[in-house]
């Protein structure tokens, strides 16, 4: 089976090249010959292709066929990738002042400019059913300026001088930096690069940044370096050097939502009593997870390490003394 489909993908893209390479079209006849099977098969399968939304229809004289004029050249959209770029732009200019929303913007354009009346209605339907929520992610635009050297940093490969606050020490450090690339994460950008102060990889909240300066000095780019594979360990965006397992036992009553999550990538799932469920990870740092745990209250216990364990037990002391004395008032 996964042979006769790749045979139909290759003699469908070789119906595709033939026919941009002829924009006036071609007779299905012409195109069965020069690419090597029977009439039928060329004609089943532009029929196919029209079909399934890509941009070919029948030509001005009987049997042949041709590339929509209004076609991309060379790129061809069916309505679920138009539907997938539509959510994509929704997502970029949901974040306002970033460096991705004004080219978002323009590539959109492009894309709109190019597209058919089917191909408009797939992304204006998109539009109306789809909506990409990003209303926690912070506005930059006081930060745009920033994002511009970082950006133009970030391609030219070139060592970033920053002003850096951090916040806790309540400080500003004058620090130089590889830019090695950009994260978003939980509403917010990151840079991450090499920190000559520190002599390590470091991760920046952008919104920090209090000025940047390209300093012109070319940096190498490690080979094997990957955002995904650096943070891999980590639950969020704060890496620490040691692994740490953590185990929590969760409640019958938000079980199935943490069986059908995939939180991250070591996780390990047990069935406990009463319906609950464990969860075991190895991350770097627990700092990050203790928050996350948090938000489900009383509804899971820390069962490892010892010391996350006391630092929510702790919170939880704290929480109940500034309730408790609340509700004593009343």
């Amino acid at each position: 089976m996964g042979d006769k489909r790749g045979m139909q993908l290759a003699r469908v893209m070789h119906l595709l090249k033939e026919l941009q390479r002829h924009p006036g079209g071609r007779h299905y006849r012409e195109l069965a010959h020069d690419l090597g099977f029977s009439q039928r098969t060329a004609y089943r399968d532009l029929g196919a292709l029209r079909a399934a939304g890509w941009p070919v229809e029948r030509g001005p004289r009987a049997g042949y066929w041709r590339v929509r004029e209004s076609a991309i050249p060379g790129i061809f959209f069916t309505p679920s990738e138009l539907t997938a770029l539509a959510l994509a732009r929704q997502m970029l200019i949901g974040m306002p002042g970033s460096p991705f929303e004004a080219p978002m913007r323009r590539a959109f354009q492009k894309i709109m400019s190019a597209c058919d009346r089917e191909g408009l209605k797939a992304l204006e339907a998109s539009d109306r059913r789809m909506f990409a929520g990003l209303r926690r992610s912070r506005p930059y635009l006081r930060g745009q300026v920033w994002f511009a050297v970082i950006m133009d940093a970030l391609h030219g490969q070139k060592t970033l001088r920053l002003s850096y606050f951090t916040k806790e020490r309540a400080a500003e450090s004058v620090r130089e930096v590889d830019p090695y690339g950009l994260v978003f994460h939980e509403g917010a950008f990151y840079l991450i690069g090499y920190c000559h102060l520190r002599n390590e990889v470091r991760t920046f909240l952008v919104d920090r940044v209090r000025s940047a300066k390209n300093t012109g000095r070319v940096f190498t780019l490690p080979p094997d370096f990957s955002a995904a594979e650096h943070f891999k360990n980590a639950w969020g965006i704060l890496k620490g050097k040691v692994l740490v397992t953590v185990r929590a036992r969760f409640d019958a009553a938000v079980a199935p939502v943490i069986r059908e999550g995939r939180w991250h990538p070591s996780q390990k799932m047990a069935d406990g009593p009463g319906g609950s469920v464990i969860l075991t990870v190895q991350v770097a740092g627990w700092e990050e997870i203790r928050r996350w745990l948090l938000g489900f209250g009383g509804l899971v216990e820390v069962l490892e390490p010892e010391e996350l364990r006391q630092s929510i037990a702790e919170e939880a002391r704290r929480m109940l003394s500034r309730y408790g004395r609340k509700l004593a008032g009343k």
